[in-house]
């Protein structure tokens, strides 16, 4: 919005004159930020495309050899991981200027399971125990695929850090909670992400955080609250209430 200039005081109307040339240079400023985050993720949607159709092949061409499989299989997982991320950009990109009160419903408690499926593959060769220990049917209204981004991110997490453990998955009073045995985050760090000024200081150089940067932009944009603490054996518990906003609601 900008402010009427009033012509009856030349002093107010020249400072009405400058903030209003302000915001649309903010404005400006921001259409390009969203022009850029969307163009570099069309880019490297190609090239990522194609290593992942190579590893495919050479996965079919290696199966007998378990040693090559593996080292693939990995590369395809960050492959897929990579793939994931720039989605979840290219979504918010566009939801940042679109209406985000018109999303279908979508049932959190699917895409939960869907994504503790997949989280499997990614445990590897570690000791861990993925368990749900409750689900309530929750329904809310928002984009599945970025919700699916969001849950996948925070139990990729939850595995980076646990080396052997477990991790407890529980979707109650319209909260998710995924709490792990793992290492510990730093909960201050990671309870940063959450504020707008400090989101993009607090992801690491090579790249640590990125998964909770995007979560948290996925919670900030459905007004979803997302909060962390440790748990009695030094692990992280992460807590994401979705009652928090408007459209959520209790399955039959």
């Amino acid at each position: 919005m900008r402010l009427e200039p009033d012509s009856s005081d030349r002093a107010l109307s020249g400072i009405t004159q400058t903030l209003n040339s302000y915001l649309a240079e903010m404005d400006a400023f921001v259409r390009r930020e969203q022009h850029l985050s969307a163009m570099a993720s069309h880019e490297l949607r190609t090239p990522l495309a194609i290593v992942g159709g190579a590893v495919d092949v050479m996965l079919e061409r290696e199966k007998n050899d378990a040693a090559n499989a593996k080292t693939l299989q990995r590369i395809k997982d960050a492959v897929e991981r990579m793939s994931g991320s720039i989605d979840a950009l290219m979504l918010l990109s566009r939801l940042a200027t679109a209406a985000t009160d018109a999303f279908p419903p979508v049932p959190v408690h699917d895409v939960l399971q869907s994504q503790s499926d997949e989280a499997a593959s990614l445990i590897g060769a570690k000791d861990i125990r993925l368990t749900i220990e409750a689900v309530e049917p929750l329904t809310i209204m928002t984009d599945e695929q970025l919700l699916g981004i969001l849950i996948r991110n925070l139990l990729g997490n939850a595995i980076k850090y646990t080396h052997n453990g477990q991790i407890d998955i529980a979707l109650t009073g319209g909260t998710l909670k995924i709490s792990d045995t793992g290492c510990g985050l730093d909960i201050d760090n990671a309870q940063q992400l959450m504020e707008p000024h400090a989101r993009g200081a607090n992801v690491g150089h090579d790249g640590q955080g990125f998964g909770l940067y995007i979560a948290a932009e996925i919670c900030r944009q459905f007004g979803w609250i997302m909060e962390f603490d440790l748990t009695d054996t030094g692990g992280t518990r992460v807590c994401v209430s979705f009652s928090a906003s408007d459209g959520s609601t209790k399955s039959a």
